[in-house]
């Protein structure tokens, strides 16, 4: 079941005010893309507001942080990487207590 399922299940009785988080979130536009992702990995966001002279001019999204991965990924020749070379990484190892601390 995905996040979207269970929105689309209360969609009907529920109110945008009750889903959303406050303050909003935002990054500037020329905020470095590391400081991007760490901030969706530990808040369990999935997208910030991205601003340009304080005006609101776009959203990123995990989905886009993906697709840049993929194209850094597909650019750098780099586009085999072995998931076993990177569970021993103290990122991952990181990464791992932060689910795990979160109940997932």
């Amino acid at each position: 079941v995905s996040d979207r399922d269970l929105l689309r299940a209360q969609a009907e009785t529920q109110k945008v005010k009750e889903l959303m988080s406050s303050p909003v979130k935002t990054f500037y536009i020329e905020t470095p893309v590391k400081t991007i992702v760490h901030a969706m990995i530990e808040g369990k966001v999935s997208a910030f507001l991205i601003t340009k002279k304080e005006e609101i001019i776009g959203i990123v999204t995990t989905e886009d942080m993906l697709l840049l991965l993929s194209q850094v990924l597909t650019e750098s020749n780099k586009t085999e990487l072995i998931l076993s070379q990177y569970l021993s990484s103290p990122l991952f190892q990181q990464s791992i207590n932060m689910l795990n601390q979160a109940g997932i």
